[in-house]
């Protein structure tokens, strides 16, 4: 097979993993990873990169990010004060008790570790105007940081 041949040949289907969904496999600087957007009933749309190689998600990997997906008010509260602070700068007042009606979960970087304690983070996006995104860093499982794109 020529070079182009090679460069044009049809890539084979992504594999559809029964949580992640359609993964795509990438390799960069970042090492090894997969993306996907999930499908799922109530939860269309949440985005998640997977820290693993061509062997897929580990069985840890999905158990961490379904407990993420099946208790968002603990995520929100790992996440605070920093997530709280980054919307009350951006929004002129603070987050409501009840975060969703500001916030909506975006995705979250499973770790390569699987341990909610260790290094990873997670988004989120205003509901309002003016819709900014906010990704939270944990290190260690503690906010250190929040980045605002906006």
């Amino acid at each position: 097979m020529g070079l182009f041949s090679k460069l044009f040949a049809a890539r084979p289907a992504p594999p559809v993993h029964p949580v992640f969904g359609r993964m795509e496999f990438q390799s960069d600087r970042l090492g090894d990873y997969w993306e996907c957007e999930i499908q799922s009933p109530g939860h269309e749309g949440v985005c998640a990169t997977v820290m693993a190689g061509p062997e897929g998600p580990s069985g840890a990997q999905v158990a961490f990010f379904t407990g993420v997906l099946n208790d968002l008010d603990a995520l929100v509260r790992r996440c605070n004060p920093a997530l709280a602070d980054g919307f009350s700068n951006w929004a002129g007042r603070p987050l409501a008790d009840d975060w969703r009606r500001d916030l909506k979960f975006l995705g979250v970087m499973v770790p390569a570790s699987a341990n909610p304690d260790g290094d990873w983070d997670a988004s989120f996006e205003m509901r309002r105007k003016p819709h900014v995104m906010f990704t939270v860093e944990l290190r260690n499982g503690a906010p250190v940081n929040v980045l605002a794109d906006g």
